[in-house]
């Protein structure tokens, strides 16, 4: 049996790492599904000592990524993850609380409002805030006072269109009262 490369060992780690199954790892890279199991053995025996330092991390480093990739998610998403993680930390909010948390935000959605618009809607007015420096209760002063005013338009357009109908119908009734005059007109000047 031939004895696998540095390069190639280093891939099928790589894949390990990165969650893929000793089977996608064996196909993906031409390999006996033993040849996988053998190098991933190395691997956590701390075999490999470039990562000898690492190899206590190996399990829980796998068991992240098997996580990630099962969510259909990656690097990226992981360490949007942590700055969430880190910042959650910053407003007090603790690891044993984040799920507590996230209930408390469900919670504080209103029954009428789905949790992501709600959430949608309070990272919009967030937004705004910092956009315009007012504060939130006068934001939703400014807002009300716009809703009024549109519901007070609409009342007004609703009203100018019904005297547009209106007048339609007595320029209407007009017209043919001028062309009836008009018709009794050429009659007498034929008499």
């Amino acid at each position: 049996m031939k004895e696998l490369t540095e390069k190639k060992r280093l891939e099928i780690l790589r894949l390990f790492l990165e969650g893929y199954s000793y089977d996608d790892i064996s196909t993906k890279n031409d390999v006996a599904k033993g040849s996988v199991v053998n190098v991933v053995n190395d691997f956590r025996a701390g075999r490999f000592p470039a990562f000898s330092d690492v190899s206590d991390l190996v399990d829980t480093l796998r068991e992240l990524s098997v996580e990630l990739r099962r969510r259909g998610a990656g690097v990226p998403e992981a360490m949007l993850g942590l700055a969430f993680f880190f910042r959650l930390d910053e407003m007090g909010v603790k690891p044993p609380d984040v799920w507590t948390w996230a209930d408390m935000c469900r919670e504080l959605s209103p029954p009428q409002a789905p949790l992501e618009e709600f959430m949608s809607a309070a990272l919009e007015l967030f937004r705004l805030k910092q956009e315009t420096g007012e504060s939130y209760p006068s934001l939703v002063a400014r807002c009300s006072g716009m809703r009024a005013e549109a519901e007070s338009s609409r009342f007004e357009v609703e009203q100018l269109r019904k005297e547009k109908e209106e007048l339609q119908s007595t320029n209407a009734i007009l017209a043919e009262e001028r062309e009836e005059i008009a018709r009794k007109r050429r009659v007498w000047r034929k008499m």
